[in-house]
């Protein structure tokens, strides 16, 4: 049976559901103010010409803008082998979703190990982890049905 393909929605909910960490901060986050001292404040003001509000309104990370319209051959390619993985390598839970979330974003490139198990289907699997496996044909085809879907086509 052929994977149903779910909306980049769909796919951002799995992730954040199987990466959630709940803490009391994450139901009840502090209602006190940041407390920056004076000397932050004064660098923040003479220095980068920005007040407090408007410094911490802005994101953590901001990527540099890339090109996006070059050949793949004319950009560097950097892979993360174990992108199923949605935490810890050795008893970490995994996801075929984790793909089409990276390729949806922008990567490029993909890499897996693929093993015949006994039955002679065709796994994705890290040799160090334990519970991390994923069916090659059912991943693939979920992968190309998500990037068919993002864009209108290959």
């Amino acid at each position: 049976m052929d994977p149903q393909p779910y909306s980049e929605l769909q796919q951002q909910q799995q992730l954040a559901e199987s990466l959630a960490v709940y803490t009391s901060c994450n139901f009840h986050p502090p209602s006190t103010p940041i407390r920056l001292s004076e000397h932050v404040k004064t660098f923040l003001r003479d220095v980068l010409g920005d007040d407090v509000p408007s410094v911490l309104a802005k994101p953590a990370l901001r990527p540099p803008e890339v090109r996006n319209d070059l050949a793949l051959a004319d950009y560097f390619v950097s892979s993360s082998h174990n992108t199923y993985l949605l935490a810890n390598q050795i008893l970490g839970r995994s996801s075929a979703y984790s793909y089409t979330h990276v390729l949806s974003r922008g990567a490029r490139c993909v890499a897996d190990s693929a093993y015949a198990k006994r039955n002679s289907e065709r796994m994705i699997h890290s040799l160090y982890s334990v519970l991390a496996w994923l069916i090659f044909d059912e991943l693939y085809k979920l992968v190309i049905l998500g990037m068919v879907s993002a864009d209108g086509g290959l």
